[in-house]
């Protein structure tokens, strides 16, 4: 079932056909993480009670026809019944119509009012009891039942209710719209009925309503709670209300909505009215520009630039750009407002000037967003642009320092970025934040949902390929004390492990771990300088910063084997097979380090073979004295939700091998591969430090947020 969810995913359905109390443990646990629903189809008798009580649906087969049992879902739609039944204990009641309503919630019968509901999970279930329950005679007498409210939660059906006001002094309307718009997503309110007295805000729930009265007291002191107003349904030709929906969008008195001109672009101005709560918070044109894309990027957003005194968001699919009409208003844009297209006259200029930037990234980057730039005079120029001057003047004292040391004549100036200069920067080009946001937008397609980016199952293809022993591999170690057995405060390894790989944010190739020191390994020099830095800033927590003492950056590893073909024969002449203690073959990871260790030991030349790693050696001593020390390795491999287990290593010499796996090690003797001493950046170069790109609230996550999770 596991690997079922695995491959099915969230949301996904299980249908048991029969099944045992065994299962529960496995199918509450796949519930809880995986939102799975649960079809239990009985055969007679056959399936357990336990099931019963997590399934969403049961049902019985019997003569080959499948009957519905019992729901146990959360109750969508209600059944009401008239209470007219000369029976009056209730609980009997509820029970007769609990075993009469098939297909309904278990024991869901409840009295309200002088009405007796019953739940459903879905409007068939209902529809189909109700034909039931009116084709019967109940007590004797007929049934009438009704589907007539629609769950809201566990404990409140659907029941219109208003909140009633004065309108005697002509209130605005128009401004009462906008106070519910403001409202919408916490009030739940549907649309606003005018009178020429009163008017009615109309809620699906009572407890909207409720929770919505004191705002609304604010404007309108003698607001309450109100009956529905006794004229409403009457059949006058002419009605005496006005209907006016709280999902329309009003602003500068126009109506938001998706227009046919509009090139898929929205616009925005800066708020006149806006004032920054302090002064050093005053925003600017780039803040706003990058917030403006931080904001929509997941909604589809392409492309944004500043024009005149207005921001242009692109995207470039209809869906896209309808989907972001719809939710737009949920997002917080303050202090910048929406704009009509209808009102801007610069449209068609605003699109040409976009087509200008096409060089991968966002941003249009054009002067009038006044940025500041540095020029350093090497043996070329290197440009530094800053959001304005205040970053410049305070960057400069780390541009003084880098100038300082280097060797050769350099200088200085502030030129003003030029038009050219600002439409040639590529994504290459940026860096920090920036860089990242624009990775994380370049992965987002417009038509397709959020799901795993390609760079992931990149990563994951990268590790499952050989790591071969004199690669270039980037770590770095964490000293603290982690571990005492006298001391039962103290975690245990492999939790300190799990922790480590949870607040470094990228996942490692490997980590050891030690009493004094935890080090963890790393394909490449992104994922380790990501890594490092997400450490290096837990070291301001004072219980984190008691736990470590240092975090130090190693060099990578560089060995080189030299070889001479006059000794090669001596170099094969005694050989050993290392394999592990159990029948778990060894992954990737765990070749790359044992031969990381072999190198260590002087150990001339191994390779893999048939899941196993041999090695040739010039001297028995020493290969003993290699074997003491990879059979001292220990591989820990822990999960999150599974049981952790260990794998030993095992290295015992052979006499004579097959003749492929001598004929391997004589070339790899021959030809050793160039080790790799210089690590040149040129097409992979990805911000790993968010490692989780398919949720954008774990992108944002700070690294507080990291470090509370040690109290999980």
């Amino acid at each position: 079932m596991r690997k079922f969810v695995k491959v099915a995913g969230q949301d996904c359905t299980i249908i048991l056909l029969s099944g045992d109390g065994d299962y529960y443990g496995t199918l509450i646990e796949l519930k809880k993480l995986h939102d799975v629903s649960i079809h239990v189809i009985k055969l007679s008798a056959s399936c357990s009670p336990k099931l019963d009580q997590i399934s969403d649906y049961t049902f019985m087969l019997a003569n080959g026809e499948l009957k519905p049992v019992k729901a146990t879902a959360n109750p969508t739609y209600f059944i009401s019944i008239l209470n007219q039944y000369s029976v009056n204990n209730f609980n009997e009641l509820a029970n007769e119509l609990n075993a009469l309503a098939v297909g309904s919630i278990g024991n869901s019968a409840i009295l309200c009012g002088n009405l007796i509901c019953i739940g459903f999970p879905t409007l068939g279930n209902a529809e189909q009891a109700i034909e039931q329950l009116n084709e019967s005679q109940f007590h004797e007498q007929s049934s009438k039942a009704n589907v007539d409210m629609q769950t809201k939660s566990n404990e409140e059906v659907k029941q219109l209710t208003f909140i009633k006001m004065n309108n005697s002094n002509g209130a605005d309307i128009i401004k009462m719209i906008k106070f519910c718009i403001a409202c919408n997503v916490q009030s739940g309110s549907q649309c606003i009925l005018s009178s020429e007295s009163f008017l009615w805000i109309v809620f699906s729930y009572e407890s909207d309503a409720q929770k919505f009265l004191p705002k609304v007291k604010i404007m309108y002191p003698d607001a309450v709670i109100s009956e529905l107003p006794t004229d409403l349904l009457s059949k006058c030709p002419k009605s005496l209300y006005t209907i006016e929906s709280c999902e329309e969008i009003v602003t500068n008195g126009a109506r938001f909505s998706v227009r046919e001109d509009t090139d898929w672009n929205i616009f925005f101005r800066l708020n006149p009215d806006f004032t920054a709560p302090l002064q050093y918070c005053e925003p600017t044109k780039w803040s706003l520009l990058y917030n403006l894309l931080e904001k929509l990027y997941d909604l589809g957003a392409k492309k944004v630039i500043f024009d005149g005194n207005l921001y242009c968001v692109h995207f470039e699919s209809m869906f896209a750009y309808q989907e972001a009409f719809e939710r737009i208003r949920s997002h917080y844009l303050e202090p910048l407002e929406f704009v009509s297209a209808s009102e801007i006259h610069t449209k068609q200029e605003v699109k040409d000037k976009m087509k200008r930037y096409n060089n991968g990234i966002p941003w249009c980057l054009t002067q009038q967003l006044d940025l500041s730039c540095i020029l350093l005079r090497i043996e070329s120029r290197l440009y530094i642009g800053f959001p304005d001057e205040i970053v410049r003047s305070k960057s400069m004292k780390i541009v003084y320092k880098f100038m300082a040391s280097l060797k050769q004549s350099s200088g200085v100036s502030y030129p003003e970025a030029t038009n050219a200069l600002l439409e040639s920067i590529n994504c290459r080009d940026l860096v920090g934040d920036a860089y990242d946001l624009a990775f994380l937008s370049s992965q987002l397609e417009d038509t397709k949902p959020i799901t795993r980016p390609n760079i992931i199952e990149r990563i994951r293809q990268q590790r499952m390929q050989q790591q071969e022993y004199n690669e270039t591999v980037f770590q770095f170690t964490v000293f603290g004390k982690f571990f005492d057995r006298w001391d039962s405060n103290l975690l245990s390894l492999e939790q300190v492990v799990k922790i480590f790989v949870k607040l470094s944010k990228v996942i490692p190739l490997a980590v050891s771990a030690f009493c004094d020191s935890i080090v963890l390994m790393f394909n490449s020099w992104h994922e380790a300088h990501a890594a490092h830095h997400f450490i290096r800033k837990l070291m301001k927590f004072p219980i984190l910063r008691s736990l470590m003492a240092q975090v130090l950056s190693n060099s990578p590893r560089e060995d080189y084997i030299d070889v001479l073909g006059e000794e090669m024969i001596k170099k094969l002449e005694y050989m050993f097979v290392i394999t592990t203690n159990s029948d778990f073959k060894f992954t990737s990871g765990m070749m790359s380090i044992i031969k990381m260790n072999l190198v260590e030991q002087d150990c001339p030349v191994c390779i893999e073979f048939e899941d196993e790693i041999w090695v040739a050696v010039d001297d028995l001593e020493k290969g003993n004295k290699a074997k003491g020390e990879i059979e001292k390795i220990k591989f820990k491999l822990l999960h999150e939700k599974d049981d952790d287990f260990e794998v030993g290593v095992l290295m015992e010499p052979i006499l004579e091998s097959p003749p492929k796996v001598t004929k391997m090690l004589a070339n790899k003797l021959m030809k050793p591969k160039t080790n790799v001493t210089n690590v040149y950046l040129t097409s992979d170069a990805f911000p790993l430090g968010h490692f989780n790109y398919s949720y954008r609230k774990a992108v944002g996550m700070s690294t507080s947020r990291y470090y509370s999770l040690l109290n999980v």
